[in-house]
């Protein structure tokens, strides 16, 4: 507590005179638990009511244990719970269901949580899923329920991204497909609490937060593969390249000949001539191994089972204060006289007619959209997962359409918060390399 009053400059010295009689704030009271403003949904689980709103799943193979405990040292805000994924290698189901839909049409969308890897992350996701009216139920929540979009870190092997990927329907045939974000940013690895913020705009554009600070930004006409709106024009799929079609540009040049003293015969490497012979000392008599002489057949080896009894092999000791034993190898150079295999030279091929293409015709799937921000009404959002390490905790899960209120919450919850856990972290440093030479 010390420390976390001092950061925040709330120790005077004992000589000073009081300015007032009103107590000391504490950091409780700085930090503010609860966003202002339009707020669509909130949980922070630091309520004892949090599962009346936020619900696991009921499936059988989703074994993973949800509890809502104190975060670790260090804590910003002593007392502050979040929720942990308290096994590893289980699958974890946790949602709420709105109370009524989240309708998107020309409006931001603001969507952030908390993370915290208390024992790091060595496979495992920690994203968030929002989803719409397609088969979700907070019961029956699985990797088969479809979501709207999928936000958040992810970790596993050479996989290290924070995810932003939506599903979109196709407006002449159908078919849904994933739209993943590229040059994904990399998540936050230690084992602070940690801040994923998601914004996208009416104008299509979008913004990645990690711990309030931009680390990405883009549209979503743009950033995305494969590309919300199909190209106008295809490749013709019953367009073939002609049969004397050329599409080498260079070829052997037909008039080249090779020289009468070109020779490729000669090695590309030779005996250096000046080490044919063994440096002096070289014992060419000794072996480089000899049977350990140490060495004794276990009593208990039988030949007939075993198979005839060898004492292993050790470093010869002749061998140690010699340049080299055994038989000698003179070391090999380049050879001046190699000049390899004679190809002739390439010129340019006159029939060359360039790189064939088939030709493009008007794409029959072809549609425009402008304004895929319109996502589909999201009906909840949860945390649906596969994690191998354990202790992985969410709080402060905020949803709202008014951009503001998630800025103004950051900076006046988030950053101090985070700061002063930065603090407490680094006054920690020292007891834990004293702790980790002792043991």
């Amino acid at each position: 507590m010390f420390l976390l009053a001092l950061f925040l400059g709330l120790i005077r010295c004992e000589d000073e005179e009081p300015i007032n009689e009103q107590p000391t704030q504490t950091i409780e009271s700085q930090i503010p638990t609860i966003p202002e403003g339009d707020v669509f949904h909130f949980q922070s689980f630091g309520k004892p009511d949090w599962d009346v709103t936020w619900t696991p799943t009921k499936l059988e193979n989703y074994t993973g244990v949800w509890e809502v405990r104190e975060s670790a040292v260090p804590q910003a805000i002593p007392g502050e719970h979040m929720i942990y994924m308290t096994q590893a290698s289980k699958y974890y189901g946790l949602s709420t269901q709105f109370e009524q839909p989240l309708v998107l049409t020309d409006k931001t969308l603001v969507v952030q949580y908390e993370v915290r890897l208390q024992d790091g992350l060595n496979c495992g996701g920690a994203y968030m899923k929002l989803f719409g009216k397609d088969n979700f139920s907070p019961d029956t929540l699985c990797n088969e329920t479809r979501y709207v979009i999928m936000f958040g870190p992810d970790k596993c092997g050479s996989t290290n991204k924070v995810h932003f990927i939506f599903r979109y329907k196709n407006p002449k045939t159908g078919v849904v497909e994933e739209k993943h974000m590229k040059d994904a940013p990399s998540i936050k690895t230690d084992k602070l609490t940690h801040l994923y913020t998601l914004i996208v705009r009416p104008d299509n554009t979008f913004e990645i937060l990690i711990d309030a600070e931009s680390v990405k930004q883009g549209n979503l006409l743009e950033d995305f593969t494969p590309s919300v709106n199909p190209p106008k024009e295809i490749d013709d799929p019953t367009d073939k390249k002609p049969e004397d079609w050329v599409d080498d540009e260079m070829m052997d040049d037909p008039n080249a000949v090779k020289p009468d003293d070109w020779d490729e015969t000669q090695p590309e490497f030779v005996k250096d001539p000046a080490k044919l012979e063994p440096p002096e000392g070289w014992l060419v008599d000794e072996p480089k191994f000899i049977n350990d002489p140490e060495a004794k057949k276990p009593d208990d080896w039988e030949d007939d089972i075993h198979g005839e009894w060898e004492a292993p092999t050790i470093p010869n000791p002749k061998c140690e204060a010699a340049p080299g034993c055994g038989e000698y190898e003179p070391p090999l150079i380049k050879n001046e006289l190699y000049k390899g295999k004679w190809v002739p030279p390439k010129i340019k091929n006159p029939a060359y007619k360039g790189v064939w293409k088939p030709r493009q015709i008007p794409n029959p799937d072809y549609f425009e959209d402008l304004h895929p921000h319109n996502f589909p009404d999201l009906l909840g959002a949860g945390f649906e997962l596969w994690m191998v390490d354990k202790d992985v905790a969410f709080a402060n899960v905020l949803i709202t359409t008014d951009e503001t209120v998630a800025h103004k919450w950051n900076k006046v919850h988030f950053i101090p918060k985070h700061k002063a856990q930065e603090e407490a972290e680094k006054k920690l440093e020292p007891e834990k390399k004293s702790a980790s030479s002792k043991s």
